[in-house]
C-alpha cells in the first residue's frame, strides 16, 4: 500500500508504538496545519475565512485600530518619576516609523491583526554592525515564520524567504504571543474557536446562496403520474424560467395534477437573523469586546458610554498593550538602556466630553495637582512660556505637614515650632 506524505521531504518515520513521526521543523507540515481546521458545520477555517466574516473583520479592525492610534511613548523611569524621552533615536521607531517602508500606525496594526487571528505577532529587529543601536523594525507573516526552542533553552527563527529558510536568533525578533501553554508559542483565537467561526461561516454561506437563488427556496414539483424524463427537464426547466430573473416571485399555474412542495424553511422561519445575533455576541466574546464596537448599539446609551469606554481599556486594551510593552522592552531597549521603557498614552481615549474635562482640569488646578501647561495639554492647547506656565497652586487655607508633625502654612516661608497631633487638638 502507498501512502500520501502530504509533500514532506523526508520519509515517514514511526515511534516504537508504531505511531507517525513527522519532525517539527517540517516546513510542508507547518503549511498543511495551517492551512485550516475543518469545522463540524462543513466550513474550513483559518484566519483568511474568519476575517471574511463581518464580525471577526470588525472585532480584529477595532482592537488594531485603537491600539495603533494610541501614542506610544518612550520613557525613562526613576525614583523622581516617568520622563518622555522624545529626543531619543530610537523614540522615532515607535512615533513616526519603524522602517523607511512602514509608519508606527500600519507596523502596529499589522502587529495586532496577526496576534489576534494567528495568537502570534514577529517582527524583525534590524541593529548596527556593533549591536549597539536598532536601526529597523519589520513586521514578518506568521505563517512563514517557525519557532523552535534549542538545547540550550533558547528560542531560533526560521523564517521561510523567496532565497530559501532564514535561521534568526532571538534577539533578533520580537515575538507577541497571547496565552500560551509552552511559553513558545500563543494560542490563536480562531484556532480555539474554529467551531464557532464554522457555525458563523456556514450561516453566511446559506444567506449568500439564499439571495443567490432570487430568495425561492429549493421545491420539488410533483406528479400523480408518471413522467417522462424529457417532460421532466422541460418541466424543471420552464418552472425556474418563471421564478428568477426579472420573473421572479410571479403566480404559477400549474396544471395535470401538479404540487409544489418546499424543501426548506425561510430565513424567518430557521430565525437567522436572530442567529446571526446570537453568533455576533459569542464572537465579540471571544475577542472580549463589547457589541457595540461591532455595530450593536441596542444597549447602548450616552449614559453608559464613558463607563463602557472605560471597562473596553481596562479589559482589553491594556492587557494587549503591556504585552506589546514587556516585549519591546525585552527585546529592544533593555540591551540599551535598562531605564527606558515603552507606554502607550491611555489618556485621548480616556477622555470624557468637553464638559467633564474642563471640571478635572480645573479639579487639577485648584488641588496643585496639574500646571497651566499641563492643564493646557490635556485641552490641545500649546503651552505658555514663563514661569507661571509650570508653577502650581496651593489653597492659601491648607498647610505642609512634615513627617516629624512640623507644620507650614502655605503662606510661610518657615515651619512653625509647635508639632500638629494627628488626632486632634486640646484646648485644655
Amino acid at each position: 500500500m502507498k501512502f500520501q506524505t502530504l509533500g514532506l521531504i523526508v520519509p515517514e518515520k514511526r515511534s516504537a508504538d508504531g505511531a507517525p513521526v513527522v519532525p517539527v521543523n517540517n516546513v510542508a507540515a507547518w503549511h498543511w496545519l495551517r492551512s485550516g481546521f475543518e469545522s463540524d458545520a462543513g466550513e474550513t477555517v483559518n484566519s483568511e475565512t474568519a476575517l471574511q466574516l463581518p464580525e471577526v473583520y470588525s472585532a480584529v479592525r477595532a482592537i488594531s485600530e485603537l491600539i495603533s492610534s494610541l501614542p506610544l511613548n518612550l520613557v525613562r523611569k526613576s525614583t523622581n518619576g516617568n520622563a518622555v524621552q522624545v529626543d531619543n533615536p530610537i523614540h522615532q521607531l515607535f512615533s513616526a516609523a519603524p522602517n523607511n517602508q512602514t509608519t508606527s500606525v500600519e507596523w502596529l496594526e499589522q502587529l495586532v491583526t496577526n496576534l489576534m487571528t494567528e495568537g502570534n505577532a514577529f517582527s524583525q529587529i534590524v541593529r548596527s554592525v556593533d549591536g549597539t543601536k536598532v536601526i529597523g523594525i519589520y513586521g514578518l507573516p506568521p505563517n512563514i515564520v517557525q519557532v523552535h526552542r534549542l538545547i540550550t533553552g533558547a528560542l531560533e527563527y526560521r523564517v521561510q524567504s523567496a532565497k530559501g529558510q532564514v535561521v534568526l536568533p532571538e534577539n533578533q525578533v520580537l515575538q507577541i504571543k497571547l496565552n500560551s501553554r509552552d511559553g513558545v508559542l500563543g494560542l490563536s483565537p480562531v484556532r480555539q474557536c474554529a467551531q464557532l467561526l464554522g457555525s458563523n461561516l456556514a450561516v453566511a454561506r446559506f444567506s449568500a446562496r439564499y439571495f443567490n437563488n432570487n430568495s425561492v427556496p429549493p421545491v420539488i414539483l410533483k406528479t400523480v403520474g408518471k413522467v417522462k424524463p424529457e417532460d421532466k427537464t422541460k418541466m424543471r426547466r420552464d418552472f425556474e424560467e418563471l421564478q428568477s430573473g426579472d420573473s421572479q416571485h410571479r403566480t404559477a399555474v400549474m396544471d395535470q395534477d401538479m404540487d409544489v412542495k418546499v424543501l426548506a424553511f425561510d430565513p424567518q422561519s430557521s430565525q437567522m437573523i436572530e442567529t446571526r445575533a446570537f453568533l455576533r455576541e459569542l464572537v465579540a466574546s471571544v475577542w472580549r469586546i463589547p457589541v457595540w464596537l461591532l455595530g450593536d448599539t441596542s444597549k447602548l446609551t450616552s449614559g453608559n458610554l464613558q463607563e463602557l469606554r472605560q471597562d473596553l481599556v481596562t479589559s482589553v486594551l491594556r492587557p494587549l498593550a503591556k504585552r506589546i510593552e514587556a516585549q519591546i522592552y525585552l527585546k529592544i531597549l533593555r540591551p540599551i538602556d535598562p531605564t527606558l521603557h515603552a507606554c502607550f498614552d491611555f489618556a485621548d481615549l480616556l477622555k470624557g466630553n468637553p464638559e467633564q474635562t474642563a471640571t478635572a482640569v480645573a479639579l487639577g488646578r485648584q488641588w496643585g495637582t496639574l500646571t497651566i501647561n499641563e492643564s493646557r495639554v490635556i485641552e490641545g492647547r500649546n503651552p505658555i512660556e514663563g514661569v507661571m506656565g509650570d508653577s502650581l497652586l496651593i489653597p492659601v487655607n491648607m498647610a505642609i505637614v512634615s513627617a516629624d508633625g512640623t507644620v507650614t502654612p502655605t503662606g510661610n516661608t518657615a515651619p512653625t515650632d509647635t508639632p500638629t497631633s494627628t488626632e486632634g487638638n486640646n484646648n485644655e
